[in-house]
């Protein structure tokens, strides 16, 4: 029994919390990555477990048809951490659907903000002078319209969970910039993961560019920047600086990945636009909107680092006419659903396989093309992810996710002897018999088995 009743609603702190979890995690194996490697006891608790129910005659498809662990194990790790994959991989397949890579003129930038702050090196001691390092370098650029867009941070977000893991700080903690003499922090990278300060020199950027300083730096360019859900367009004129607000791109939405599609949308042709990201969401959501894309537009992302010799212009435009409009549609769903910063990743899986698949199914591109789309999904549609994730874990023939479990648990379960194990068969001769085979395929040495679909996991490319 319990050491009294309260003990069992007593909340902890997040260093007890941390404390509970570091206890958890001591003794278990550790990749070369550093991840602690999921226990194979689980595993071998599972299979005597089943073996047990097998032994009382229970029926095994009934069972797997429920949760037997504690957490979805092909979501997550055993210590509660999220599965995750790299995003970059997905485009890089994309990307190598171009012939050749291209070197265009620019008539507009796009810039993600808070990526910009964060590409900016040996930024200057002030945030006055920080402001004057940031305008000067976008309005050195090739192009009559420069777009800074930034995140609008709120709280509470779906994003607060992926925000906390990159964060090694206090994300709430009060910032405030009292003017353009004031000093930066020592470490502005790691106050880029602070929300307060995320506001603050935004409202700092948006005040202090309307200075008719500016005005030589501005020249004969536009200027939009975002502040929250307002966007704010700075010209020059006469040795003044001129601010007005846009009306048609001050919106509500969150995210400058889709901020920016917006933006994109308003340019009239012909103009060639580039979006500075480093992001693969970018990518799947402007394949998506390609067609709200005005004509004489073309598109391309701007991705990799000058100083790496990695820098280089993805033409979107041309990747959407080479893919075709039914696999545009379908990608921000099928990213989403493979994995992404709110969403897990199926377990062995990453994104390059699930990707043939969807190129070569077309009944699963209308499916993902509905996500997102429709307040509530049919019954088909459901059905077709279900086919979708038996075909992802390589159970050809099955459209059943609870059957394609059952089929794959047998394959690593199922005695030597090959005796039966569903519904109306007979079972082993005897529990030990099943105890010993499950013992023999979950020992901590390499398993005999080895699942078809694991060598498929893409984890060379780098996250973006």
């Amino acid at each position: 029994m319990f050491r009294g009743s309260s003990l069992f609603h007593k909340t902890h702190n997040k260093t007890e919390s941390d404390e509970l979890l570091s206890r958890r995690s001591q003794g278990g194996k550790k990749r070369p990555d550093g991840k602690i490697q999921q226990a194979r006891m689980e595993r071998v608790m599972m299979g005597r477990s089943l073996a047990i129910a097998l032994d009382k005659k229970v029926d095994m498809a009934l069972v797997l048809t429920s949760p037997l662990t504690p957490i979805p194990l092909c979501f997550f790790h055993i210590d509660g951490v999220m599965s995750k994959t790299p995003k970059s991989s997905l485009f890089h397949v994309l990307e190598k659907r171009l012939p050749i890579p291209c070197n265009p003129s620019i008539d507009v930038h796009i810039f993600d903000g808070f990526f910009l702050l964060h590409l900016l090196v040996d930024l200057p001691l002030t945030f006055g002078k920080i402001a004057y390092h940031l305008m000067s370098k976008i309005c050195r650029m090739n192009a009559k319209r420069v777009d800074l867009v930034f995140d609008q941070v709120i709280a509470p977000s779906i994003k607060d969970i992926e925000r906390d893991r990159r964060s090694d700080c206090d994300r709430n903690d009060t910032v405030f910039i009292s003017g353009l003499n004031q000093k930066r922090p020592s470490d502005s990278l790691r106050a880029l993961r602070n929300d307060s300060f995320k506001k603050e020199i935004v409202i700092f950027f948006i005040d202090f560019f309307y200075d008719d300083s500016f005005s030589s730096v501005i020249g004969e360019k536009t200027v939009r920047v975002t502040l929250e859900s307002k966007c704010f367009i700075f010209t020059a004129a006469g040795g003044r600086v001129l601010r007005e607000l846009d009306e048609r791109l001050s919106n509500v939405q969150e995210e400058a990945d889709t901020k920016m599609i917006l933006h994109l949308s308003t340019i009239t042709g012909p103009a060639n636009v580039t979006i500075r990201t480093s992001d693969t969401d970018v990518l799947a959501v402007a394949l998506w909107n390609i067609d709200k894309i005005k004509d004489g537009v073309h598109v391309f992302l701007e991705v990799g680092l000058l100083s790496k010799n990695t820098l280089r212009y993805v033409d979107v435009t041309s990747l959407s006419i080479n893919l075709g409009s039914s696999l545009c549609k379908a990608l921000p769903g099928f990213h989403a659903f493979t994995g992404c910063d709110n969403t897990p990743s199926f377990a062995f899986k990453g994104k390059i396989r699930p990707f043939t698949l969807l190129e070569k199914y077309a009944s699963a591109q209308n499916a993902f093309s509905k996500l997102g789309s429709v307040k509530m999904l049919s019954d088909s549609i459901i059905d077709e992810f279900e086919k979708f994730v038996c075909q992802m874990y390589g159970t050809t023939g099955v459209e059943c996710v609870d059957e394609g479990r059952f089929l794959s648990f047998i394959k690593v379960y199922k005695p030597k002897d090959k005796m039966p194990m569903a519904k109306g068969d007979c079972t082993p001769s005897s529990l030990d018999d099943m105890l010993v085979d499950v013992s023999d395929e979950t020992s901590d040495d390499e398993p005999q088995y080895k699942s078809e679909w694991e060598s498929d996991s893409d984890n060379s490319a780098d996250e973006n």
